[in-house]
């Protein structure tokens, strides 16, 4: 646990959208197979729906590569991408950025959510997402105020074993010195 406090901290800002079906923009065009009968709208098809969500926000990762340059220039692409994450619980979805600067992962994170949404905007009116797609932006990030130290758990699950191994290397040698002894 001491190794994590001596690593550098990482801030970890973090932009929230909201993406939900609205059902009452869905109607019998817009949920007909071929045939033109209704279709069953479960949750795989919902959840299909919204993937547009993701899609869009990362088919802009270039965009938002290029400004974090700008504030860092000695960002690398895969430090980038270890860097940013999406993840969706139920209808929020976070956009994540870690960043030794609190300030520059925050402008990242809102910089991504801003490109993020003009570009989910623009595929509503495109007609690329699906009309009864409703999709917000919910807030910005804010300015991380705690570090975040991550792989904490990795290091303290390593010094437990390390120290369970330490613990029965010391005990099978002070087993064999008894033994020595005792001849």
């Amino acid at each position: 646990m001491g190794i994590s406090y001596l690593q550098q901290p990482t801030y970890q800002a973090e932009a929230i959208f909201h993406a939900t079906i609205d059902f009452t923009q869905v109607n019998a065009e817009t949920l007909a197979n071929e045939d033109g009968n209704p279709i069953q709208f479960t949750q795989y098809e919902e959840d299909l729906a919204l993937l547009i969500v993701q899609e869009t926000l990362l088919s802009k990762m270039n965009a938002v590569f290029a400004y974090a340059q700008n504030l860092d220039p000695n960002l690398d692409w895969e430090s980038f991408e270890a860097n940013k994450q999406i993840r969706r619980y139920h209808a929020l979805w976070y956009l994540r950025v870690f960043h030794p600067d609190p300030g520059i992962a925050q402008a990242i994170a809102n910089t991504w959510a801003e490109i993020g949404d003009q570009a989910l905007q623009a595929a509503q009116g495109d007609g690329v997402a699906a009309p009864f797609v409703r999709v917000d932006l919910v807030s910005e990030a804010a300015l991380p105020e705690e570090p975040l130290y991550r792989n904490r758990n990795t290091l303290m699950l390593g010094g437990m074993l390390l120290g369970l191994i330490g613990g029965v290397v010391w005990v099978d040698r002070r087993a064999q010195g008894q033994n020595e002894s005792k001849d």
